[in-house]
């Protein structure tokens, strides 16, 4: 009779010893992949960020007779038209503000390689950046 019932308990410990291994697993993939999720917004956050940063400042565009284009922490300015923004990636994303409320919005591609910026102004901005219309190439002044 004891020897059932150690055996009985032996299987049981058994059984919660695998149980408890599994859950601790489950519960480690969870934690990790969380991490990972996190680990990745943040990576794409300082991207953003980065950018934003390297964007900042007045760009000239020499072979648009040196017209500029103005970026600061919340606005971009070109043509005396002034647009609030956020960065997507490559992409400005424009939302025209003063003085044309309920004006203009689109998002602008661009490349930035050190201190040159070219620009795609696409169907939204043609002709607002100085008459111009496509790709737009610019240096930091």
């Amino acid at each position: 009779m004891e020897r059932k019932i150690i055996n009985k308990i032996k299987k049981v410990n058994s059984k919660l010893t695998a149980f408890c291994f599994f859950s601790f697993s489950v519960c480690i993939i969870i934690l990790l992949s969380a991490c990972g999720k996190n680990q990745m917004e943040s990576n794409e956050s300082d991207y953003n960020s980065d950018n934003i940063k390297n964007l900042l400042g007045t760009w000239v565009s020499p072979d648009a007779d040196n017209q500029t284009l103005k970026i600061d922490n919340s606005e971009v300015t070109f043509n005396y038209r002034t647009f609030s923004y956020t960065v997507n990636g490559d992409e400005l994303e424009l939302y025209q503000t003063y003085p044309y409320h309920g004006g203009i919005e689109g998002s602008m591609p661009y490349e930035l390689n050190g201190d040159k910026l070219t620009i795609k102004l696409g169907t939204a901005f043609e002709g607002y950046f100085y008459g111009r219309s496509g790709t737009v190439n610019l240096v930091r002044k």
